[in-house]
Parts: C-alpha cells; sequence; structure tokens
C-alpha cells in the first residue's frame, strides 16, 4: 500500500509541535532522568535540554558527551514507548522523503522502492519536502516507521543523530552521507561525459544551465563539467540559474545563444533542456546539448542526456533498508552507481 502525507497536514493537526528529540528512559528510576544526566555530563540540566532540543549553540564536545551517555542509558522515543505499552510495536510501513513531487525522476526511484519492499510485505507513506523542516523530521523519526530512506535531500546533522539514537533504520538515495548507507550517482562522473560530448562535437562556447536551489548533486555535476572543459582547454563557462517550475530555462536558452554565441549546452535536469529544445527550434539553431536523467519524453525529442537508473537506485536503496531492519546492522553500505551517456540527435 502506498500512502502520500502532506507536511502542512501534519503541522495543523499538531502532530508536530516542538523542535524536541521527544525521548525519554525505558525506565522512570531516579538513576535515569535528566538530572542524573546532567550530573554525570558536568553540565546543568538546562544544557542537557538544549542539547535535545537540538539548539546548535552548544560545544560540540559537551554535546557529543550528552550524547553517548543518553544512548548508554539506553533513551527511547516517546511514540516507541507508548506503541510497546499498547503492544503495537512492530511496524510495516516504510516513510519516504522527496525534495519535489513536481520531478519525474523520483517517481521511477519510489517505483523501485516500492517493488523491493513489497516483497516483504511493507507499506510506505511518502512525504513531500520542499523545504527542509526539521520538526518534520522529528515527527517521522518518532511515529517509529519501519525505516526511512530520504532521496535526494541533504538533512542536518542533528537529525541523523537523532535517528541513530533512536536505532531509527535509514538509508540515503540520490546522495552521499558520510557514516550514513547511501545508494547515489555519480554525479560528477555524469558532468564529465557531458563535457566531453560537447566537446567532441566541437563546441567551444559552452554554458551551464541549472537549477537556481544549491544542493550537493548540482555541485558535483557542475564541478565534473567545468574540470573536464577545463582540462580540455576550455576556461570559460557561462552558468546560469532558473526555477525549475516555470520557463525561465527557455528564455535563457534564447539570450545566451542570440547574445553570447553560446554553441554547446549543459542542462541540470532533461526538464531544463526540453525547453531549451524549444527555445533553439524557435530560434532555427542547431547545437548540440545534454540533459540529465533520460526521462521518457527525452528518446521521443531525441535528447542526448546523461543516463541515470533511476528504478535501479530506488530498488537497491530499498535492499539496503531490509538489511539494515532485519538483521538490526549498525554497519552502513555505500553503493556508487556510474551513469551513462545516452547520444541521440542533440
Amino acid at each position: 500500500m502506498i500512502s502520500w502525507i502532506k507536511i502542512d497536514t501534519i503541522k495543523k493537526k499538531k502532530f508536530v509541535t516542538q523542535k524536541k528529540i521527544g525521548i525519554m528512559f525505558m525506565n522512570d528510576s531516579s538513576e535515569n532522568n535528566l538530572e542524573n544526566i546532567a550530573k554525570i555530563a558536568g553540565v546543568s540540566i538546562d544544557v542537557v535540554r538544549k542539547v535535545l532540543s537540538g539548539n546548535e549553540n552548544i560545544d560540540p564536545r559537551v554535546k557529543d558527551r550528552i550524547l553517548k551517555i543518553i544512548h548508554d542509558k539506553n533513551y527511547i522515543g516517546t511514540t516507541e514507548m507508548r506503541n510497546r505499552k499498547r503492544g503495537n510495536y512492530t511496524h510495516t510501513t516504510v516513510g519516504i522523503i522527496i525534495p519535489d513531487i513536481n520531478h519525474n525522476f523520483w517517481f521511477e526511484v519510489i517505483k523501485g522502492i516500492n517493488d523491493r519492499l513489497v516483497i516483504d510485505k511493507y507499506n510506505i507513506s511518502i512525504f513531500n519536502l520542499a523545504r527542509n523542516q526539521s520538526d518534520f523530521y522529528e515527527y517521522l523519526v518518532n511515529e517509529r516507521f519501519a525505516g526511512i530512506i530520504i532521496i535526494g535531500v541533504a538533512i542536518p546533522k542533528r537529525v541523523i543523530e537523532m535517528m541513530n539514537l533512536t536505532n531509527t533504520k535509514f538509508v540515503f538515495v540520490d546522495t552521499c552521507v558520510e557514516g550514513s548507507s547511501s545508494i547515489y550517482i555519480d554525479n560528477k562522473y555524469g558532468g564529465e561525459l557531458a563535457a566531453k560530448h560537447l566537446i567532441d562535437k566541437k563546441a567551444q562556447h559552452i554554458a551551464y544551465i541549472g537549477h537556481d536551489e544549491k544542493h550537493t548533486i548540482q555541485d558535483e555535476r557542475l564541478a565534473g563539467f567545468k574540470n573536464y572543459l577545463s582540462e580540455s582547454g576550455i576556461t570559460d563557462c557561462i552558468e546560469k540559474f532558473v526555477n525549475l517550475h516555470n520557463d525561465d530555462a527557455y528564455t535563457i536558452t534564447k539570450k545566451i545563444v542570440s547574445e553570447n554565441n553560446v554553441d554547446g549546452i549543459f542542462f541540470f535536469c532533461d526538464t531544463l533542456a526540453y525547453l531549451g529544445l524549444t527555445a533553439l527550434k524557435e530560434i532555427q539553431k542547431d547545437i548540440p546539448i545534454v540533459g540529465f536523467d533520460d526521462m521518457v519524453m527525452s528518446e521521443l525529442l531525441g535528447l542526448t542526456t546523461i543516463h541515470q537508473p533511476a528504478y535501479e537506485i530506488g530498488k537497491k536503496g530499498a535492499a539496503e533498508l531490509v538489511r539494515l531492519i532485519t538483521t538490526d546492522s549498525k554497519t552502513p553500505v555505500q553503493e556508487v552507481i556510474l551513469p551513462n551517456i545516452v547520444k541521440r540527435r542533440t
């Protein structure tokens, strides 16, 4: 079963009201309380509370010491405690976080995840997270899903600490996070492939049109692209960044080709490249361009693009999560998948 949950709905129902880790001791004896943790750590109770609330203005050494004590004293989530009392501790639902519901790439990833999880009879709930909302992550952890798959999102370090603290099993997909299980594409290599194609097509005045929101995936693609250009003797690369949800890429493509004599373009994703193709057709310019994703429409339009196996990434991510859940393993696995270029008309 697949369910979609809107984050706004979660907040309206006040499932999330405070930015707290929301944990409690397995027992309420005098030895296992906040006062005792503070005494062992050599700090005040207020400092312990600040650590649990995610306050960033705490000495990292003090924070690490408190978190270690909490872990050793066996804190667990408050929701988990309630579930144990109700005899409802075992869950069969996996929470999936995606950054943007409007990007078709994520749906292929989710399809791979779902096809793998149904084998072990897991349901999935999908959360669309357009912006970083740490209280939402805390809700997700405290609800005690069987596990969490985070797709293409870089989350705060304290949230990772919170998930580890509560023994929440989680996997990153399409993002590499040090010390955590991650299944991801070598985006830097993908950028290199795009640059090589444009150079092979004799392009000299090259441009990159990307997403106007900063994130690691784009940084890696652009770094690989520019490094290959530089090694090939091309140091001048026009960079433009646009909104994924309007037609800015169409306007920018027209402008840079007409005014800057651009003769080759690498687009952050196929969606932007489609707008670029439309613009080039209107101004009757036939220059090489490269997208990234290899969505279904790309073949129909003859778009040369960097293929990343979305379905395979999702399936591998789900398999890793099942491994973590069923073996209770604390050893993360990181797997990088190499993309390849699919050459078509452009």
